[in-house]
């Protein structure tokens, strides 16, 4: 009897497929989905970036339209207007009465286009 059982363990009932065809399978599965997983990532990453490029534009259009207001709001002929509107009497100083400075020297060595304005002490001063 001990013959036969070692028959039937030799013989064996099913499909065989190598270990190393396997694990080649197993990796190129593997890597397949990493990629795709990588692909999406990249997309939705795209995706975001042109939504937040077209919301920098929007604000830069809204900021440059904002700042011509603004210029205009401040020409000489729309100040006139304005206390004219409210009743104010105003006029303009002489221009012995108007004081001009240069810009103050900064320390450190920094320059006027470097400047930035929540780092500066001073007053800013305009005509």
């Amino acid at each position: 009897m001990k013959r036969r059982r070692r028959r039937n363990r030799k013989k064996s009932a099913g499909f065989i497929i190598p270990k190393p065809l396997l694990s080649a399978l197993a990796m190129a599965t593997i890597l397949s989905l990493s990629y795709l997983w990588m692909m999406g990532r990249c997309e939705a990453a795209g995706q975001r970036i042109k939504a937040m490029e077209q919301k920098r534009n929007e604000l830069r259009n809204m900021v440059l339209n904002e700042e011509s207001r603004w210029a205009a709001m401040r020409s000489p002929r729309n100040m006139e207007e304005a206390l004219r509107r409210h009743g104010l009497v105003m006029t303009w100083p002489s221009e012995d009465r108007v004081v001009r400075r240069s810009s103050p020297s900064l320390p450190g060595g920094v320059t006027e286009e470097r400047l930035e304005y929540a780092q500066y002490g001073g007053t800013l001063m305009n005509d």
